[in-house]
């Protein structure tokens, strides 16, 4: 059983971390290169954790692809972290004289990250 590990998992020891070091200086992204990073990606790729499929977002993003491109450059300029897209926190709070046990009895907060 050790033989077959090691021949299908062979010990990585011999390889090295590469790093790559990104300058202050990133070119801004056309408008046309976005397009085209658009077309070479599958529109039947699978979806991620928010559900749509890169067909969708292609979509939407194609509507105004301007506006999108300018975002995407403003966000590399001034060094946004960008993890925290689409994440929140929720918070429930009670309605007023109603059963807290039913779920509809409960309001809901989302706290966006900024």
């Amino acid at each position: 059983m050790q033989t077959i590990l090691f021949y299908r998992f062979p010990p990585l020891d011999h390889l090295q971390p590469r790093f790559v070091a990104f300058s202050d200086d990133f070119p801004a992204v056309s408008p046309e290169e976005l397009k085209m990073v658009l077309k070479d990606i599958s529109p039947n790729k699978a979806p991620g954790i928010d559900g749509l499929t890169h067909g969708v977002v292609g979509e939407m993003i194609l509507t105004d692809l301007v506006r999108f491109t300018n975002i995407f450059n403003t966000c590399f300029e001034e060094k946004r972290d960008l993890s925290n897209v689409g994440k929140c926190q929720v918070v429930l709070y009670p309605k007023r004289a109603k059963n807290l046990g039913n779920s509809a009895s409960w309001n809901q907060l989302f706290l966006l990250p900024l």
